[in-house]
């Protein structure tokens, strides 16, 4: 009988409306009436329901979504295409920039008429082009020709320099300017130490004032040579690896500390831990150090304590035994004490740290901490204090031998998370446990003695 009344129901609704339609197509002296049907502009088609909000709106929506689900919405019509490539500097960016990695001698005709192809779709958008040459090198004439042909397109470049290639010769030629160039990642690899400083000098005083990035590896230079480096005032990037500690304050001293946003140093090799009073970033939001004292990533953590929101440390040495990377004369020992951070968000300790030192670092910003990762964190103690941490979400867990160790930082720190990654050695990689098997080693971390 329900299910009558249910037909009935929506063929009444049905000649209702067809009666609405009839009279408007009267009143309209034959025609429909507008007020019945809008036509949308061509440039709104495909816009559905999310035509009456205003771009602010849709560009917060759109903040809540992830990559893949933004390249989703792009194909959904034109206007989403739009609508999303242009909702911000970083998604204008992002979707208009074409990566290119792996150019070698055999592939490098087949990439070239692949990007001829996508020049000529590109329905009249800026293409841009970021091309990571560091996997292999190509001839010098194919480089130059690369260069040349698409100098207005890169925005970024990273390249090796050896001495088996004249690749600093080419980015210095007069009649090869790379005019938006935004990101610039360097790699010496092999090169002669007495000609280094002339090579990055020679770069940077050309194509310095418009980087935003800057990336730096395997710099070395001979003794007592101090590096003149012109003014990097637009700077918001800076990588250095595998680098001197007067190197890193030369660059320190280079870029406008209130302009840095991301700071990265990895194996810095310590002789003299000189003027530390440059280390401030009053705008750093984003730490990352490697192999390094434990003395000097302290300081460059206490001096910018404040903004920090992301830190990541991987293989420091806080303990009183030096690694061979840094000199055992200057190496003291100290101890970590609280290190508050009051933004930090994102904490990641990579290394065999002691105890001490990851709970200081942890249980000093358990209030603001909402990622946690920690791999191969030595937890001995079996009375391992169970951390309130009512703002983590999202724990990683990388490089421990046994499940026990795993169930004891749970118990301690990931009572409150709803995402667990654990590493996969097969895959290489941290995933994602279920919600189901996330709950199981809840209970299994709280029963344990």
């Amino acid at each position: 009988m329900w299910l009558w009344k249910k037909i009935i129901n929506r063929k009444n609704k049905r000649d209702k409306t067809l009666q609405k339609r009839e009279i408007s197509f009267k009143e309209g002296d034959g025609c429909l009436n507008p007020k019945t049907i809008t036509p949308k502009p061509a440039d709104k088609a495909g816009a559905g329901n999310l035509i009456v909000f205003p771009p602010e709106i849709i560009w917060k929506i759109l903040s809540y979504c992830d990559t893949k689900d933004k390249k989703s919405m792009r194909c959904v019509s034109k206007w989403c295409f739009n609508v999303v490539t242009t909702a911000s500097k970083e998604l204008k960016s992002l979707f208009g920039t074409y990566t290119i990695k792996d150019i070698n001698d055999n592939n490098y005709y087949e990439i070239l008429e692949v990007l001829t192809e996508t020049m000529n779709r590109s329905n009249g958008l800026e293409v841009k082009l970021n091309l990571q040459l560091f996997t292999y090198e190509i001839s010098c004439i194919k480089m130059k020709e690369m260069l040349n042909r698409y100098k207005e397109n890169i925005i970024s470049l990273g390249i090796p320099l050896s001495n088996r290639n004249n690749y600093s010769e080419i980015l210095l030629e007069p009649d090869l300017e790379l005019t938006k160039i935004q990101r610039l990642a360097i790699s010496f690899r092999s090169v002669d130490k007495s000609i280094n400083r002339n090579i990055i000098e020679a770069i940077l005083a050309r194509y310095g004032d418009k980087l935003e990035h800057l990336g730096i590896k395997d710099l070395k230079l001979p003794n007592n040579t101090v590096l003149q480096l012109t003014p990097l005032s637009e700077l918001k990037s800076l990588s250095l690896d595998y680098v001197d500690i007067n190197i890193v304050h030369s660059f320190i001293d280079a870029v406008d500390n209130g302009s840095i946003t991301h700071l990265s140093i990895r194996f810095c090799f310590i002789r003299d831990m000189g003027n530390l009073d440059n280390l401030t970033f009053p705008k750093l939001q984003y730490l990352k150090l490697r192999c390094m004292s434990g003395e000097f990533a302290l300081a460059l953590i206490k001096c910018n304590k404040n903004t920090i929101n992301t830190l990541i440390l991987e293989l420091i040495k806080f303990e009183h035994e030096p690694a061979h990377y840094v000199h055992r004369e200057v190496f003291r020992h100290f101890d970590v004490g609280d290190v508050i951070i009051p933004n930090l968000h994102h904490l990641e300790l990579l290394g065999d740290y002691k105890e001490n030192v990851a709970l200081s670092f942890i249980i000093s910003n358990k209030d603001t901490i909402t990622k946690l990762l920690l791999g191969g964190t030595d937890f001995r103690n079996a009375s391992l204090p169970i951390v309130d941490m009512s703002r983590l979400k999202c724990l990683y867990l990388r490089y421990y031998k046994d499940k026990t160790s795993e169930l004891k930082v749970i118990k301690a720190f990931g009572r409150n998370i709803t995402e667990l990654w654990m590493f996969d050695k097969r895959k290489n990689t941290c995933v994602r446990k279920s919600t189901k098997k996330l709950n199981n080693l809840k209970k299994k971390a709280i029963a344990l003695q």
